[in-house]
């Protein structure tokens, strides 16, 4: 039975194999080249108290490519919230999830990890237009330590969205995109865009997609959050 606001959940507790179960449908619809690990950020899950014994385990050469529901930042959506966690060594630019089946960079969101740990998130749009959301070292994840990430966007207007950046969840960066233009590429991928240079290397867990902007009291890991300052970008094209 599908879950209600939920079109995709994907634990990676199949612990061997190649395709992944989308549970909130209960319909494989990833298939990937990666290995499993034990190493998982917590068990039980918070939020839904189910248990959790893998991981999925990138290499800078394995991918996992998605044909089930699209990417939830994509134009199919409105509001929306991205949720995964992430354990990653220090490493050079490495896309985490690239929201396009092949190689072409334009009508995607790409959400990567830069040296440092820095987050970068941008998309661009179908006529190749860049929208960058987040950049510099305004969100850092610490190397090698299991790190929760919530992106989710709110609908203000047709000519406004703002996303909220949370870490652990604790906010830290809004962007106003004040010209929205959303990607609406079918077919992912978590680990880059399967050409050497762009997979990731670490570990990912429970990536989960929900169509509405939730609050941290929502998210997987529901942790109190520790308040942080938060930096705002104002974009307009």
């Amino acid at each position: 039975q599908a879950l209600a606001g939920i079109p995709a959940y994907y634990r990676f507790e199949e612990g061997s194999g190649t395709t992944v179960l989308n549970s909130a449908t209960g319909v494989s619809n990833g298939a990937h080249g990666a290995a499993y690990s034990s190493d998982v950020p917590i068990s039980p899950i918070p939020q839904t108290g189910a248990g959790n014994g893998f991981s999925l385990a990138f290499n800078n050469i394995a991918s996992a490519n998605y044909t089930g529901p699209d990417f939830i930042l994509h134009a199919g959506y409105g509001a929306a919230t991205l949720e995964f966690w992430i354990k990653a060594p220090d490493q050079p630019h490495s896309s985490i999830f690239w929201t396009r089946p092949d190689t072409v960079d334009s009508n995607r969101f790409n959400i990567s990890i830069n040296p440092g740990g820095a987050l970068n998130v941008d998309y661009r749009d179908p006529s190749a237009g860049l929208h960058e959301l987040l950049s510099g070292s305004t969100f850092v994840i610490t190397p090698d330590t299991w790190t929760h990430i919530a992106i989710t966007r709110q609908i203000d207007s047709a000519s406004q969205h703002t996303y909220d950046f949370y870490r652990n969840g604790s906010l830290v960066a809004t962007a106003i995109d004040s010209n929205p233009d959303l990607p609406t590429a079918n077919g992912w991928t978590i680990s880059g865009r399967t050409v050497a240079g762009f997979q990731m290397d670490g570990l990912i867990d429970e990536v989960r997609f929900s169509d509405t902007a939730l609050s941290p009291s929502g998210f997987l890991n529901a942790a109190a959050p520790i308040p942080e300052p938060r930096t705002i970008v104002l974009m307009g094209w």
